[in-house]
Formats: structure tokens, sequence, C-alpha cells
């Protein structure tokens, strides 16, 4: 099992706080698996990030988070 970070975008989903909710701490087999859940009702900008590789993302400053709802989730299989 793997933990991964899921971003939302703000500006493309109505409800991103809601999806970003209910990813929170689930369990999914894959990343395609939360692509769909989080796209059940708008499709929208998802990004998932194995926790090590987010950490290295935000520390040089590739991600504005300010743009996303922010959630985790755990996933079987990484890509």
């Amino acid at each position: 099992m793997n933990t991964v970070i899921v971003l939302i975008s703000m500006s493309d989903f109505t409800n991103g706080r809601k999806i970003s909710e209910n990813i929170e701490n689930t369990l999914f087999n894959t990343c395609n698996d939360i692509l769909r859940k989080a796209r059940e009702k708008e499709n929208g900008f998802v990004a998932i990030y194995p926790i090590s590789d987010f950490i290295d993302a935000c520390n040089n400053q590739e991600i504005e988070l300010e743009n996303f709802w922010v959630s985790y989730a755990q996933v079987n299989k990484l890509p």
C-alpha cells in the first residue's frame, strides 16, 4: 500500500472540497481508480503524486498549492 497526494483543481471543480474529502484516506487499487472517483460528476484537472514526489515538488516550488484542494489516499499499485 502506498500513500499518494491528490490535488483537485479549484477552478475546474465546483465541488472540489467535497471530492477531496470523499477521497481522503480511502484505499484504491490504482491511481486511475482515484481519477475515476474524482471525476464522477465533473471533469477537471486532478494530479496524483507519490508522497516523496509531492514533497520534492513542493520543496522545488513547482506546485502553487493555493490553486488546489489537497487530499491523500492509499493505492495498492503505483504506475
